[in-house]
């Protein structure tokens, strides 16, 4: 059952999502949930809490959709091209998080890097068990081009993401052409 909370921070996603950063208030989140004005800065006394709040319940998500892929099954350069070509299309199926994220990695006041690396690091645990050279390398530039391909699918209307193309790119990366 979704608390208060929980629905401040998915409205904060919301503003987020539609409006980018600047657009990112307490009244704005008290509007978007339809909440008594006051009830976000109640839960987040400062725009910082509540962005650290939208943050952390992005990567919960994030850990929780990796979650939903079979990683301990991923024993090859295929198929760690597969999950890469799953996790963008499952990503770019519900764009209001990852709008969210950009438009959160776009704030000056806001700091990513540590959600981050924190995802990576699951990627080169996969990387790794998939045996791929240099897997703090690959988890680099396969993280590199997923954060690319999606940020072309959310911000360019002419750029469409067919799945498949992600894994054709990653096989390249990891020089695991075979299918």
């Amino acid at each position: 059952m979704p608390t208060h909370r929980d629905n401040l921070i998915e409205a904060a996603i919301r503003v987020l999502a539609e409006g980018g950063s600047r657009a990112l208030t307490h009244r704005a989140v008290d509007q978007t949930a339809g909440v008594p004005p006051g009830t976000c800065s109640n839960h987040f006394r400062t725009r910082s809490a509540l962005t650290t709040a939208v943050a952390d319940e992005l990567e919960r998500r994030d850990i929780r959709m990796s979650d939903d892929f079979d990683l301990a099954s991923v024993r090859t350069g295929d198929a760690v091209a597969q999950l890469a070509d799953a996790f963008v299309m499952a990503q770019l199926a519900h764009p209001n998080p990852q709008r969210a994220r950009l438009a959160l990695a776009t704030d000056s006041g806001v700091d990513l890097s540590a959600h981050h690396d924190r995802l990576r690091e699951i990627m080169v645990t996969v990387i790794r068990s998939a045996g791929v050279a240099a897997p703090e390398s690959a988890a680099r530039m396969v993280a590199d081009h997923v954060d690319g391909v999606l940020l072309h699918g959310l911000t360019l209307g002419t750029r469409s993401i067919h799945q498949g193309e992600v894994a054709e790119a990653v096989r390249r990366l990891l020089g695991a052409d075979q299918h």
